[in-house]
């Protein structure tokens, strides 16, 4: 036994925790102080589109949440005054104002994905 070790009992449960515990986020995850990099999503936009529509739409809801409070006065801000619905262009206008500058395209996907069946525009309901 050397001079160490002396004293000290062994708890196998020791060996099995992690010295640095992480908090479970992956690079992908939102970050809890609310920072959000735009500009990588919308790299990660360009390159693979699809792949990352899930970090898109929790930064998107970030970044509303910031701005203005809940999602629904962030959905009304960029809706129609007339109908209340959101249409396509109205969500990339949104997505343009929070930094978001992807192709029409992309963002035209992103935004048929939410869509119901028989469905163009969005609404709260």
């Amino acid at each position: 036994m050397d001079s160490g070790s002396k004293g000290k009992a062994f708890d196998p449960a020791e060996r099995r925790r992690p010295k640095h515990r992480s908090r479970g986020l992956s690079m992908d995850a939102p970050d809890p102080a609310g920072v959000v990099d735009v500009d990588r999503i919308t790299l990660l936009l360009r390159r693979q589109g699809m792949a990352h529509a899930k970090q898109f739409w929790e930064a998107l809801k970030s970044l509303a949440l910031q701005k203005y409070a809940n999602s629904e006065l962030a959905f009304q801000a960029h809706a129609s005054q007339q109908d209340g619905c959101m249409a396509s262009e109205q969500f990339q206008e949104m997505c343009e104002s929070f930094g978001f500058h992807c192709p029409p395209s992309i963002l035209r996907t992103l935004f048929e994905s939410k869509l119901r069946e028989n469905e163009v525009a969005l609404s709260m309901q």
